[in-house]
């Protein structure tokens, strides 16, 4: 079977038909081109108001290049039309099992499920694969030690790290491996597609955190009990960019470092899933490798540290019901001239004022690292916290006068560099990491993990 990756080109000509009408069968081409998926019928399913744009086919089935593909999900579009005057349905969207004829998304259980991601390898720093030198010859074999594998007591899914190795052609005419690195999760029980990518996405998230670098899947494989092939999962997925990866020594918490606690650490991200998953989505648009502008990085690290203590930590000045009488008679007191609009505007503000505020959450957020992090950091926690919050206000509000207060050029860089490695370091320690040790290793890799600048004008007048 040909290799699916997530995002790469593929174009394969099959016919393609309705699982309810298996004896209708209509020619297309199915393609992957920039990471988007489409289906292209030479004609058009019967049943199937060809106009009817946005429809939802929950299934549709194929066979090409001798594979039988599963079509979910699949998104009509907009017919086109193909001289001498017939015209071609087009899907797009859709999610594509490959290997197998099944039925809909919902009654399609697996077993387990295996993604590839290239950091997983410099993570697990374990050598899949040892290459011997005898004179002029070389020679390869499997290492006896190449996995990592423990059962989560949380909810009973077998977890295990390593690589899919595979001699580079049928005849084992070289004298080299392909490998892969990979993550696998054997579930207790049968799980759909949906949930199944959960497990995946979490997976992913918690690798991107130990990292510390955006952990991609790169190819997807569903399992079947009883089944002795994988079938590769594809959906819409933007193509790997060309960009230098992660390697060993810059990796800010491989598995070595981790010890006995890996597993205390994977199921305490496990149990507190989903209390952390708004801080961590926020993070990872920050670690993403297209990330956006250093202004909005910077929002999005105050944000994900905001919803980290709301949702986790807690606390509030008032509680919401003894607030209530100071908030009737704050809104009470606004004068009379304040118009409609301003005074709703006004009352919106007044209706969270029992809530702490940006600057409080973050002093108690860093307070347990002040005579740790920060002094190996160099930073100045209070002076970092009010630098962090005016500028969250600042790049919120785009006040004309506070312009020349607004970050910029080293400054901002700086302050990024600073909040990303913090973000990190409080996911971790609540995580149960040595948040010292993380910070050492993002002082000795300082070019991935804790940049410094200066400016020009500095660098000059030195």
């Amino acid at each position: 079977m040909k290799k699916f990756r997530l995002g790469e080109p593929f174009e394969i000509w099959g016919h393609w038909w309705l699982p309810e009408k298996p004896q209708n069968r209509v020619a297309g081409k199915l393609t992957s081109h920039l990471g988007n998926l489409e289906l292209k019928l030479l004609g058009r399913f019967e049943g199937v108001d060809i106009n009817a744009r946005n429809t939802v086919l929950p299934v549709i089935h194929g066979v090409g290049d001798a594979t039988n593909f599963t079509l979910w999900r699949s998104v009509q579009e907009s017919p086109s039309f193909k001289a001498p005057g017939s015209l071609e349905q087009t899907f797009s969207k859709m999610r594509i099992v490959a290997g197998g004829h099944f039925n809909t998304e919902a009654d399609t259980l697996f077993s387990g499920v295996t993604f590839e991601a290239p950091q997983i390898g410099p993570w697990l720093q374990k050598l899949p694969v040892k290459r011997k030198m005898q004179e002029a010859n070389v020679s390869y074999e499997l290492s006896q030690f190449r996995t990592c594998l423990f059962k989560s007591e949380i909810n009973g899914n077998t977890i295990e790290f390593g690589a899919n190795i595979q001699t580079r052609d049928e005849q084992y005419a070289s004298y080299g491996f392909d490998v892969m690195p990979v993550a696998s999760i054997d579930f207790a029980s049968p799980k759909i597609c949906s949930e199944s990518m959960e497990h995946v996405e979490a997976l992913a998230d918690l690798l991107t955190i130990l990292v510390g670098e955006d952990v991609e899947q790169r190819a997807i494989r569903f399992r079947i009990s009883g089944e002795n092939s994988s079938f590769p999962f594809i959906y819409e997925f933007r193509p790997p960019k060309d960009v230098k990866l992660i390697d060993e020594h810059d990796v800010l918490v491989p598995r070595r470092l981790l010890d006995g606690s890996l597993k205390a650490v994977f199921e305490k991200w496990t149990e507190d899933r989903k209390r952390l998953s708004d801080s961590v989505a926020l993070l990872c648009d920050v670690l993403d490798r297209e990330r956006p502008a250093s202004h909005v990085q910077l929002l999005l690290l105050a944000q994900s540290l905001e919803a980290f203590h709301r949702n986790v930590i807690g606390g509030e000045y008032l509680s919401k019901e003894d607030y209530e009488p100071a908030r009737k008679a704050l809104e009470d007191a606004i004068p009379d001239f304040i118009r409609r609009g301003h005074r709703e505007s006004l009352k919106a503000k007044l209706r969270y004022g029992y809530q702490l505020s940006l600057r409080k959450r973050l002093m108690q957020l860093f307070e347990p690292m002040a005579d740790t992090v920060f002094s190996a950091f160099d930073l100045n926690m209070k002076n970092f916290v009010g630098d962090l919050v005016d500028a969250r206000n600042d790049f919120t509000h785009w006040e004309q006068e506070r312009e020349k207060e607004r970050p910029n050029g080293a400054h901002l860089a700086n302050l990024l560099s600073n909040a990303r490695a913090l973000t990190l370091l409080v996911l971790l320690r609540h995580l149960g990491v040595d948040e010292s040790n993380v910070a050492q290793r993002m002082l000795a890799s300082p070019w991935r993990h804790l940049r410094r600048y200066q400016n020009i004008g500095e660098v000059i007048r030195g």
